[in-house]
């Protein structure tokens, strides 16, 4: 499944065993109560919503927003997850130089298994905006709201509000690339995180 340049609105309610790849262009939407055997990747201008409602399963790598050219700006993004996500969700992968990553949503009310990355920024100066995470389902491994691993890379202000089970430790913000900075991070928790 490929997507266009334009504004794509795909949904799955079968099976789809390939990659779906909308990572062209454009303001994209991806709605899925079936099964994707393949990566997710969706465009780098950003602004798309990816919704995996209720009995719906994503097997491979999901990619929200790639962003890999210099000095492009992202729309904020929005990821709703009622089903099940049997790996890592990248909301804003930022590698290119002078990129902000806009301001990202996710809402899980399902379980995901893999690792959650609310915005990582790994181009020089990069910007990952402000990210608030929503868990009253399952996220099997590590939250990372922000990675900055840049050169001056920042990461924004980030909220985790949680009231679900986060199986393994919150890790906030990490910042690893000289003289980067996470913002400020609230931790909301009344829930369980291991």
């Amino acid at each position: 499944m490929t997507g266009t340049a334009d504004d794509d609105n795909y949904a799955n309610h079968g099976e789809v065993t390939a990659m779906v790849d909308m990572s062209q262009d454009g303001n994209d939407t991806f709605t899925n109560s079936g099964t994707v055997d393949g990566e997710v990747k969706m465009p780098g201008k950003g602004g798309n919503t990816l919704t995996n409602q209720d009995g719906g399963l994503l097997e491979s790598l999901v990619t929200v927003s790639v962003n890999n050219a210099n000095g492009n700006n992202s729309a904020g993004n929005t990821v709703t997850n009622a089903g099940t996500i049997n790996t890592s969700v990248y909301i804003s992968h930022n590698t290119g130089g002078n990129r902000n990553g806009g301001s990202n949503t996710q809402n899980n009310t399902g379980t995901i298994t893999g690792g959650t990355f609310g915005s990582c920024n790994y181009g020089a100066s990069s910007t990952g905006g402000s990210n608030h995470i929503t868990n009253s389902g399952t996220m099997g491994l590590s939250v990372y709201i922000s990675v900055n691993q840049g050169i001056g890379s920042s990461g924004g202000s980030n909220t985790l509000d949680n009231s679900g089970v986060i199986e393994n430790e919150d890790k906030g913000s990490l910042n690893y690339g000289e003289s980067s900075s996470g913002g400020s991070t609230t931790i909301i928790n009344s829930g369980k995180i291991y």
